[in-house]
């Protein structure tokens, strides 16, 4: 797992916790509420419930104390989930729409990067050319 969880937060990470929710669904439930984002309508019901997680989790996340906790620990079980679900679709999504198309192409037109066929040769030798003799090539390795 790349990103550790600290599940039993200081209280000036619990103060951090608190601020950013507030910030981040401060400003979600103003955008939602005159429109501004994601559709150009005003969406009173959303507006209000991310006020009211703004609130109760930005609030009790400032004061520091042991009641912000199951807040932040509920919270950051969600993220931990939703990071490990759209990481993997991510990964996903890549390999289908960048890798297994380039594999694709390079099979249509007959590449072989990897010298995989055998063709007419009795083995699978490939000589290599002779290395360069020149000595100054010894004196600068990098």
């Amino acid at each position: 797992m790349l990103v550790r969880i600290e599940w039993n937060p200081s209280p000036t990470e619990l103060r951090r916790f608190g601020a950013v929710t507030l910030a981040a669904f401060g400003v979600a439930s103003v955008c939602l509420h005159f429109g501004l984002w994601p559709a150009r309508s005003p969406h009173l019901v959303a507006s209000r419930a991310c006020l009211a997680v703004a609130l109760l989790f930005g609030v009790t996340g400032l004061t520091g104390t042991r009641v912000a906790l199951p807040f932040y620990r509920s919270w950051m079980g969600v993220a931990w989930v939703m990071g490990n679900v759209s990481g993997r679709v991510i990964l996903v999504l890549t390999w289908l729409l960048a890798i297994v198309p380039m594999g694709l192409a390079a099979r249509l037109v007959g590449r072989d990067r990897l010298r995989l066929r055998r063709g007419d040769a009795a083995s699978h030798w490939h000589d290599l050319p002779p290395p360069p003799s020149d000595p100054t090539r010894w004196e600068r390795l990098f």
